[in-house]
């Protein structure tokens, strides 16, 4: 997506382990790479990386001096990224609501606050799991038509 805002075509290079790219991106092997918070903010912290924009709708409370794409001017680089918990398909449905209720509360914790703050992260709290299914299946045909439109096969 950033490329196509771009008009450019960077070389992409698909690594096996996330952390070689992190290696090659600190030492100058490579010029950029997109990456969750989680992974590099602790070496943009440490200094061995700069962020140069965030990939979200707000700016993230780890970096706060860091703009986000939007602010630098890339309405259309949205690639939020996101965790689920999930169960098992067909799994009954108090089962659900319990376990999301469970984990609402510990996410809803200020221990879970602060530690998703300090990696660069936000706790959702409040996703129900027909919420959730939108949300997904949403990002799925979303993500699907991408793909496919740009013609990105398995590498």
């Amino acid at each position: 997506m950033f490329s196509d805002t771009q008009g450019i075509t960077p070389t992409h290079v698909p690594y096996n382990v996330f952390s070689q790219g992190l290696i090659d991106t600190s030492t100058g092997r490579i010029q950029f790479m997109f990456g969750a918070a989680a992974g590099v903010i602790g070496h943009i912290q440490a200094g061995r990386m700069q962020a140069l924009a965030v990939v979200a709708p707000e700016r993230l409370p780890s970096l706060p001096d860091v703009p986000t794409m939007k602010e630098l001017g890339y309405d259309k680089v949205d690639m939020l990224g996101w965790t689920a918990i999930v169960a098992k398909a067909g799994t009954d449905p108090a089962i659900l609501e319990t376990l999301s209720k469970q984990i609402g509360d510990i996410l809803a914790t200020a221990d879970a606050q602060a530690y998703f703050s300090q990696i660069g992260d936000k706790a959702a709290q409040g996703v129900s799991a027909p919420d959730f299914s939108e949300f997904f299946n949403a990002e799925a045909s979303r993500w699907t038509e991408y793909v496919r439109s740009k013609g990105i096969s398995i590498q």
